[in-house]
């Protein structure tokens, strides 16, 4: 959710503004971010593809967008997505996605249109004999492509531990302090 949330936010904050869309066009020439939509897996590979191929370009917008937005909240929030767009974690995930989606979609397309039985069944295993086999090797070849991607984007591949913080817990025995009443 977290993954997908971050592209949201990516088109969310390039397509609220002409100034800032025309700053990503500029950086942006082949492929465009698109929305999610809940109900639209196509919608999603679209997104995904095009962050996926052009990361480093998608990142030198929002480095244009920080410096020339006078816009307190934009200027924030392409900071933000910047730090998101370096984390390796991100980029593991965005080939990672990429690959799931893309042999996913295939296969929808196909059923979506007339297709016979048999035909679909067999196209079906072969989606699964994919999955089966990407899930003993797929997250190595991901990580191999997402280093290539880091190296390329001059940035670590290291996964960064997130700081848990913990929750402080009161007991039911305890009782809350009370503010001292006399001076």
């Amino acid at each position: 959710m977290t993954f997908f949330g971050i592209l949201q936010r990516l088109y969310v904050l390039l397509s609220a503004s002409t100034q800032r869309w025309a700053i990503f066009t500029r950086h942006v020439k082949d492929l465009t971010v698109k929305p999610l939509s809940e109900t639209r897996w196509e919608c999603r590979i679209d997104s995904v593809k095009a962050v996926r191929y052009q990361i480093a370009q998608f990142y030198d917008a929002l480095v244009d967008i920080a410096e020339e937005t006078n816009d307190p909240k934009a200027r924030s929030d392409a900071m933000l997505l910047c730090s998101e767009l370096q984390n390796f974690k991100f980029i593991v995930s965005i080939v990672f996605w990429y690959a799931i989606l893309f042999q996913v979609n295939q296969v929808s397309k196909q059923l979506q249109g007339a297709v016979e039985l048999s035909i679909a069944v067999k196209s079906m295993e072969r989606t699964i004999a994919w999955l089966q086999k990407y899930r003993t090797d797929g997250f190595d070849n991901a990580l191999a492509d997402a280093k290539e991607i880091a190296n390329d984007m001059d940035i670590e591949p290291v996964f960064q531990e997130n700081r848990i913080r913990r929750k402080k817990r009161t007991f039911q025995y305890e009782a809350q302090d009370e503010p001292v009443q006399s001076p």
